[in-house]
């Protein structure tokens, strides 16, 4: 697998939010990667986003660290297909 997912809590202070720039600075040091997808869902404090690597072996050393800010934490999974098909059915 070449991609993760990550969540975190919309919080309203500025210093821990995690916008696509931050969020590249933070991955990039594991490998280069290829896309951001900010996954959007208003009714939720919970923001999620699918980090994909150009290799899986980017994806297994970033998911084995804990990143982010520690008042606000990023969970970080790797995307299996299982995971991709249940974000597709989410409204």
């Amino acid at each position: 697998e070449k991609s993760l997912l990550i969540s975190w809590k919309d919080l309203p202070t500025t210093s821990l939010q995690y916008t696509k720039e931050r969020l590249f600075n933070i991955f990039n040091m594991f490998g280069k990667v290829e896309e951001i997808i900010i996954l959007e869902n208003e009714k939720s404090i919970k923001k999620k986003a699918i980090i994909k690597f150009n290799n899986s072996w980017s994806t297994v050393m970033a998911s084995s660290q804990k990143l982010g800010n520690k008042e606000n934490p990023l969970k970080i999974s790797i995307l299996t297909n299982k995971k991709l098909k249940k974000l597709k059915t989410l409204p």
